[in-house]
C-alpha cells in the first residue's frame, strides 16, 4: 500500500490553533486521564502527572498534520489522550496535541514527534509535575522518499503549493528560481525539488510518464487543470494506480478523467460560465477544525466544469451556492472524494484552482489539509 500518494488533475487548493482541540478519547479505567480526555484547553488533571501540549504543522508552517505520534525518548510512552488510540499521543484534526506523562516526571524531557512520510524530530520540553508546558509548533518535513509528480495543464500551478510542502525552489521554467511574480501554471521543476522527491514533468514528457512503470512506482501524481487527455490506455493505468493505494485529484476542466477511468461517482452539471467569489462550507469536521466553518472560494475562469450531485460513496468536504457565478443555482458540492473500495486509493475533484485565490488564502490551506492528511480523511 502506498503511503500518500496522490493524482491531481489541477488543483488550486490560521495562524496556530490552541492546544487541545479536537476528538478525544475516554479512559475510564484511569482517573487520572479522565478529566483530560475531553478538554479543549491544556490543563494539568492532578498534582503528580505534567501535562505538554503544542501543536504539529507541515514544512510550510500552516497547515496542520493529524495522527502525528508524540512518544517519550525513553522506553516509557506518555499516556495521553489521542485521536485514534487511548494509548497513544497523537496530534488531533487540528495538528494540537496534549500529553500526559508518567506520574512524578519532571525536568528536561526529550520527545519524539512522528508520522510516517515525514523526517521526524526532537522535542525538547521542561515539564513539571502538576503543570502544564505549552512546547508551541513543530514543523515535520516530507521526506524525499515520497515521489510526487506534477502532470503540468493549461490552468494551475499545484507545483507550486507542494513546493512549499516540500521545502525547494521550482524554477520558472527559463532555469531561474520560480517566484510569484511567474504565473503557477509556468512554474516547472528544478534540481533542488526532485533531490526532495518532487518532479514536475515537462509537455512531452507526459505520454511517456503516464504509459510507465513510473506511474505506479510514484506516491503521488498531480495533474493540473486541463492537462492533454489523449490516451484511451490512461484510463486503466489510473485505475491500476488507485488498486494499488494511489490517490487520484481531478479539477476543474479535466473532469473527462474521472467520468472514464471512475465512472458512476460524480453527476457534473456541465461548464459554468462565470467567475467570482463564493462562500463555501466546510462539510466535514476536520477540515472545518482548520479553516472554519465557512470560508471564501475565488473562481477564477469563467468557464469551470461545476458537479451537480455525488452518489452516496463520495465525501463532500466543501460545498457552496454556485448561483451567483454560473448558469446553475443551488448549492452544490465543489470539493469531493471517494475509495473505489476499502483497499484503494482515493479519487478526488475539486472544482476551484490554486491560482483563483491569494497566496496563503484558507482555500489554499483547505486544499493542503487534504494532501498532507490523507490517511484520516480519506474514508471508505
Amino acid at each position: 500500500m502506498k503511503r500518500l500518494n496522490f493524482v491531481l488533475f489541477g488543483l488550486m487548493v490560521l495562524g496556530l490553533t490552541a492546544c487541545g482541540g479536537g476528538g478525544g478519547s475516554n479512559n475510564d479505567d484511569d482517573p487520572a486521564q479522565t478529566n483530560l480526555s475531553g478538554l479543549s484547553e491544556c490543563v494539568a488533571p492532578n498534582a503528580v502527572q505534567a501535562v505538554v501540549c503544542g501543536t504539529v504543522l507541515a514544512n510550510d508552517g500552516v497547515t496542520p498534520l493529524v495522527n502525528a505520534e508524540v512518544i517519550l525518548d525513553t522506553s516509557a510512552k506518555p499516556a495521553a489522550r489521542g485521536v485514534a488510540d487511548a494509548d497513544k499521543c497523537l496530534t488531533d484534526s487540528a495538528g494540537d496535541f496534549v500529553c500526559l506523562l508518567p506520574e512524578g516526571l519532571s525536568g528536561s524531557v526529550d520527545f519524539k514527534v512522528v508520522l510516517n512520510g515525514f523526517d521526524e524530530v526532537t522535542l525538547t520540553a521542561d515539564v513539571t509535575a502538576g503543570e502544564v508546558t505549552e512546547s508551541g509548533s513543530q514543523t515535520l518535513t516530507g521526506n524525499s522518499s515520497e515521489r510526487w509528480v506534477v502532470v503540468p495543464g493549461i490552468f494551475d500551478g499545484v507545483q507550486v503549493l507542494l513546493a512549499q510542502l516540500k521545502g525547494c525552489t521550482l524554477t520558472d521554467g527559463s532555469g531561474n528560481p520560480y517566484t510569484p511574480l511567474t504565473s503557477p501554471d509556468e512554474a516547472r521543476g528544478s534540481a533542488d525539488c526532485e533531490s526532495k522527491g518532487l518532479k514536475v514533468l515537462d509537455d512531452n514528457e507526459v505520454e511517456a510518464f503516464l504509459a510507465s512503470s513510473e506511474l505506479l512506482d510514484s506516491d503521488s501524481v498531480f495533474i493540473n487543470c486541463q492537462a492533454n487527455y489523449s490516451s484511451a490506455n490512461n484510463n486503466s493505468l489510473l485505475q491500476d494506480f488507485v488498486d494499488q493505494g494511489g490517490h487520484v485529484y481531478s479539477s476543474d476542466r479535466s473532469d473527462r478523467w474521472l467520468t472514464d477511468a471512475f465512472p458512476g461517482n460524480i453527476n457534473f452539471a456541465g461548464r459554468a460560465t462565470n467567475r467570482g467569489i463564493t462562500t463555501a462550507t466546510a462539510e466535514t469536521a476536520g477540515l472545518a477544525s482548520v479553516i472554519g466553518d465557512s470560508v471564501e472560494v475565488e473562481f477564477d475562469l469563467g468557464a469551470w466544469t461545476a458537479i451537480d450531485s455525488v452518489e452516496n460513496n463520495v465525501t463532500t468536504f466543501l460545498e457552496s451556492d454556485i448561483t451567483s457565478i454560473s448558469s446553475y443555482s443551488g448549492a452544490k458540492p465543489i470539493t469531493v472524494g471517494w475509495k473505489e473500495n476499502s483497499n484503494s486509493g482515493c479519487v478526488f475533484y475539486t472544482s476551484y484552482h490554486i491560482e483563483g485565490a491569494n497566496q496563503g488564502a484558507s482555500q489554499e490551506l483547505a486544499i493542503k489539509y487534504l494532501v498532507q492528511n490523507i490517511s484520516s480523511v480519506c474514508q471508505n
